[in-house]
């Protein structure tokens, strides 16, 4: 899915009119299963963990604050693009920096080590 997102990034970016309603579509799966399903799992999880070995609590408290600013910038570019969507004149790099935000804390996680991209057919 991310993949598909940063290519419609990139479509903006080169000026051309991207497909808001995929971009829209995959944010509010991602917010949606991710921010509200996912990471509470994990939350408890990691709390537990915590409580098994307070020597995690640093790594923990950094993969609890990526999941804020997972579901903030989540949020942020949903927004963008719900205006985007329904004509709402919006500033085209407000977008395109909301959606860079949203590709880039994903990738600095997967890098960072905290998070691993997924590879290969899933399915």
């Amino acid at each position: 899915m991310l993949d598909l997102l940063e290519k419609q990034v990139s479509t903006f970016h080169q000026g051309e009119q991207p497909d808001y309603g995929l971009m829209a579509t995959i944010i509010h799966y991602m917010r949606n299963y991710g921010d509200c399903v996912h990471h509470p799992r994990e939350d408890v999880a990691y709390a537990l963990l915590v409580e098994r070995d307070p020597g995690t609590r640093i790594i923990i408290s950094r993969l609890l604050q990526e999941h804020r600013v997972i579901a903030t910038v989540g949020a942020e570019l949903l927004d963008r693009l719900r205006e985007a969507q329904s004509e709402v004149v919006t500033s085209r790099a407000a977008l395109e920096a909301a959606a860079r935000r949203r590709c880039l804390v994903f990738l600095w996680s997967t890098r960072t080590g905290t998070r691993r991209r997924p590879t290969g057919n899933r399915f």
